[in-house]
């Protein structure tokens, strides 16, 4: 073995006994995975056994890739987890990307709340992109994602007066304009 394979061959280990660190966060494991695949002919198989996770695992992981640069540096910088981030996958606009980060952020969003906000964003939005209506569209996913983070809030006040075990009531009324929530608590007698 030549001393270019030799060093080559360290190389690779030492990225790969790198990458099983505990402290090293998503991103950083998709990078470097990415970086073996890229750099040295590796499949996500073979890193796959020598880190010891499944296959799947690794595509996940550089799957994350994907997102522009901005959007997972704000994901690691707001401590989104790996399922938050992957969730944002399905989303094409880097300025709604940048909004559901903060909504998941700022209100500690679960991964499934997350997943049911992203599906309403695609559910609402309208398929055309050359629209001249642009900046109409990303106006009125803010104001659904606004929407949504409020009446997820009602819901879980809601949920806690239920788990006080007081029997209370909640509705919640599509009409064209709004929403109308009613919350019936009995009085105490």
């Amino acid at each position: 073995m030549g001393e270019k394979n030799i060093l080559e061959a360290s190389a690779i280990i030492a990225m790969l006994e790198n990458l099983q660190r505990k402290d090293l966060d998503f991103m950083e494991e998709a990078i470097g995975y990415n970086n073996l695949i890229k750099e040295h002919g590796f499949t996500q198989q073979e890193i796959a056994k020598k880190v010891g996770k499944s296959q799947s695992t690794i595509a996940n992981k550089i799957r994350l890739l994907k997102l522009p640069e901005e959007i997972r540096k704000e994901a690691i910088e707001n401590g989104l987890s790996e399922r938050h981030t992957r969730a944002l996958l399905k989303l094409k606009d880097e300025e709604i990307m940048k909004d559901v980060i903060s909504k998941i952020s700022k209100n500690e969003l679960t991964v499934k709340r997350t997943e049911s906000l992203i599906k309403e964003i695609l559910e609402n939005t309208p398929k055309q992109d050359n629209s001249k209506d642009e900046p109409a569209k990303k106006r009125n996913v803010k104001a659904m994602i606004n929407m949504r983070i409020y009446l997820n809030t009602i819901k879980q006040a809601y949920d806690m007066i239920v788990n006080t075990g007081i029997d209370a009531k909640y509705k919640e009324i599509e009409k064209d304009d709004f929403v109308e929530v009613v919350v019936r608590i009995p009085k105490r007698k």
